[in-house]
């Protein structure tokens, strides 16, 4: 059989959630258009855009059948892909958001390695793109890789990003919906699960995306986002995954996040309380107690103390 070819062309539903993006939803809607393989269907979620995303994306939708709107009350980003995901009808799920980038031959790479390989989740290499002029490569990890070996990378951070992913829909169901609760972090906190669920990775060194950076993502919010990191260790730690060997080494992982946290500016972590509060934030009681109730300088620390006695023990 010729290499090029793809047996039964199975369909991949691609998910976008799209929050006023009117900026840049046309050029990542066109990447999908512009893939060398066909069949799929792109289910956008507008999360209660107030900008013409709804607009524009109507416009596609008229022109090609395969696209399809779907419009939500703002529920954040977890809750915009969990709803594409309730919708999905394909083989194999991929996820880009509305201001990243596919390049052309991304989803034929990935479903020729399903084709050949027992895997759960194929991801490949890309590029970071700053101040939309200036591309660097976005760092990964490459080859096939079991949930054990998978889990002990992810635990450290996260290697996939998620606009570089296809993964078995019978795999998704068995794993469950995104936990919406972790600010910025939805996906890498997916990926533990996944390793824990037992999945089988497949990295790709080839650059199949462009992941846009730009000053008001969601990444640029610190605070947030170590706040979403500890959350994200606390929840997945898993001791039958990690040895006794290994188990300093993540209590210490843990504690320099929260000393990253407040040691970055402390007005932050008085400032992060009503956020958390914003969102419903899904964190240990005892560390917004500990925010609530002790001065900052205590809480420094506390945790400055707890470290060092996590290196002693």
């Amino acid at each position: 059989m010729d290499s090029n070819i793809i047996p039964d062309f199975p369909l991949v539903s691609i998910i976008m959630p799209a929050f006023n993006a009117e900026k840049y939803i046309s050029k990542s809607i066109e990447s999908v258009l512009a893939q060398c393989y066909s069949n799929w269907e792109l289910i956008i979620i507008d999360d209660g855009s107030d900008d013409n995303t709804a607009f524009l994306v109507n416009k596609f939708c008229i022109q090609d059948n395969r696209i399809k709107y779907n419009y939500q009350l703002n529920k954040k980003l977890g809750s915009a892909r969990n709803s594409g995901l309730k919708l999905v009808t394909g083989k194999y799920v991929a996820f880009l958001d509305s201001d990243d980038l596919w390049l052309p031959n991304k989803l034929k790479c990935q479903i020729k390695a399903f084709e050949n390989k027992n895997i759960d989740i194929v991801y490949t290499s890309g590029y970071k793109l700053h101040a939309d002029k200036d591309l660097f490569d976005y760092p990964s990890v490459f080859g096939i890789f079991n949930s054990l070996e998978m889990y002990d990378i992810l635990f450290n951070e996260n290697v996939i990003p998620i606009l570089s992913v296809l993964i078995k829909t019978e795999f998704v169901r068995e794993v469950g919906f995104q936990e919406i609760n972790n600010f910025g972090c939805e996906d890498w906190d997916y990926w533990i699960r996944c390793a824990l669920n037992g999945g089988t990775f497949y990295g790709i060194n080839e650059k199949h995306f462009i992941y846009r950076v730009h000053d008001n993502g969601m990444s640029r919010n610190f605070a947030l986002m170590r706040i979403s990191e500890i959350n994200v260790l606390r929840k997945n730690y898993n001791n039958t995954y990690y040895k006794n060997k290994l188990l300093s080494k993540i209590k210490n992982k843990l504690f320099e996040h929260f000393i990253l946290l407040i040691n970055h500016d402390r007005k932050y972590v008085i400032n992060i309380i009503d956020e958390l509060i914003k969102i419903k934030f899904s964190i240990s009681y005892f560390i917004v107690m500990l925010i609530l109730k002790l001065r900052i300088n205590i809480f420094n620390n506390y945790f400055q103390h707890l470290f060092y006695l996590s290196k002693k023990y």
